[in-house]
């Protein structure tokens, strides 16, 4: 079975402590149910990786990206899709009130050495621990 092309734009959100926004995934959602994800989604045939991350942050947490920075863009292959994963990152600098959850079970701040413990996106695992190691 030829695997479907889908590029995708991700954030890794920090804080003033360092610490990493993640994202619950509902146990009812059909791709990784109940595991720990970066926030982002799907690349749109009309927008840009940039113009796809802000939309899908507005959507998911109700907040306007500020500072916003590409870390790197990342192949990634799954059971039946392969593409391209732009990973962005920026300071969280609202307050955890401001956000209005849109997507997901739900979501918290991890520091480093916590995220080795969460069962998260094999990619996103992946992709975070490479972040943390080029910024600690």
């Amino acid at each position: 079975m030829d695997k479907k092309e889908h590029n995708i734009a991700t954030i890794i959100f920090f804080n003033e402590r360092n610490e990493i926004l993640l994202q619950k995934k509902e146990l009812i959602f059909k791709r990784w149910p109940g595991r720990w994800s970066m926030f982002g989604g799907g690349i749109k045939d009309d927008e840009t990786p940039e113009e796809t991350i802000r939309r899908e942050v507005g959507e998911e947490l109700g907040v306007i990206i500020k500072n916003l920075k590409l870390f790197k863009i990342f192949s990634y292959e799954d059971n039946d899709r392969v593409g391209k994963m732009n990973v962005y990152i920026a300071p969280f600098i609202d307050k955890i009130s401001d956000i209005i959850l849109g997507e997901g079970a739900g979501f918290a701040f991890f520091a480093p050495h916590e995220i080795e413990d969460l069962h998260l996106i094999d990619h996103d695992d992946i992709i975070i621990k490479e972040y943390i190691a080029t910024n600690n």
